[in-house]
């Protein structure tokens, strides 16, 4: 989460073993999103899903909900 979000793209992640989720808030940049990852850890773009999500929730202190994107 923190190499996307250090490149610029606002997102949350999640998933299992065998698929990182990313959950952004615009799909335009999905396959950047994708080829990125892959490129700069080696996880396979099948592995990778970009979900849109109307907004990536938040607490009070800015920190991400996780349970809430599931």
């Amino acid at each position: 989460e923190q190499l996307i979000i250090s490149a610029g793209y606002d997102c949350a992640c999640g998933g299992e073993d065998d698929n990182l989720r990313i959950y952004v808030e615009d799909l335009g940049s999905a396959g950047a999103i994708k080829d990125y990852v892959s490129m700069r850890t080696g996880i396979n773009r099948c592995a990778l899903t970009v979900v849109r999500i109307a907004k990536i929730p938040r607490s009070k202190s800015n920190k991400v909900l996780y349970a809430a994107l599931d």
